[in-house]
């Protein structure tokens, strides 16, 4: 699922109205800063490559297709429409007559109904209404199983999860090409894993922030480095003394 997913992203380069939506977001004084921290591992500043690398892949993850624009407020307003629906399709079949036996009161009422002349000389027959009553009864089941399986729903994430995913591997490939060194040696953990640290991590912490992931050191951290042993490649450093 998830290459699938990454499949989604344009592969294309970005268009310059695109690169000017990443410049305002990554701009110079993000650039000088980053360069400077970077400086260890060979970035120079400035960096035209490395800073053109890097709109161009902030530019591609903020045109990728999104997830579905359900958010929780939304969902809830779904959920309750659903809910209203079920109850008046309930409703109306408790008030239409079924095969089978009914009231004097649905009898007399199906009997005006299908005397009726609408719609140039059409009328409603009897196949017409057992026709509309199982679909109806259809209809309301269907409802039903939405409304339950609704319950269950969630804010689709995977999609977006899969994207972010995606930059942190255009930021490793960048900093290999730029530093020569594997971004996995560049990445550690203290003896906890609630704090991590180095160039790498650095890098792509403040890079997703900017974009909008706002998780915290420890959350990307893990991230990070599940994406980083995905693409191998590199043994990982240990954490410097």
């Amino acid at each position: 699922m998830a290459d699938i997913l990454i499949a989604t992203i344009p592969p294309s380069s970005a268009t310059s109205d695109e690169i000017e939506d990443a410049r305002r977001i990554i701009d110079d004084a993000f650039f000088k800063r980053l360069e400077k921290h970077l400086k260890p591992v060979g970035v120079k500043s400035p960096d035209t490559r490395f800073r053109r690398d890097i709109l161009e892949a902030v530019a591609r993850y903020l045109g990728c297709p999104k997830p579905e624009k359900l958010n929780r407020t939304n969902l809830r307003e779904l959920i309750e429409y659903v809910c209203e629906v079920h109850q008046h399709l309930s409703a109306l079949q408790k008030m239409l007559a079924s095969a089978g036996k009914h009231d004097q009161l649905q009898s007399n009422f199906l009997l005006a109904v299908l005397g009726v002349t609408f719609a140039r000389e059409r009328r409603i027959k009897g196949p017409d209404y057992l026709a509309f009553r199982n679909l109806l009864d259809s209809f309301a089941e269907a409802v039903a199983s939405l409304a339950l399986a609704m319950g269950k729903e969630r804010v689709p994430s995977a999609q977006k999860r899969t994207a972010v995913e995606w930059l942190v591997r255009v930021l490793a490939d960048i900093f290999r090409e730029r530093t020569g060194h594997h971004p996995q040696q560049h990445i550690w953990a203290n003896r906890n894993k609630d704090e991590y640290k180095g160039p790498f991590f650095d890098l792509a912490h403040d890079i997703l922030g900017r974009v909008g992931d706002k998780r915290q050191n420890a959350q990307h951290g893990r991230m990070i480095e599940r994406t980083l042993r995905k693409l191998g490649g590199g043994p990982k450093r240990s954490r410097p003394n």
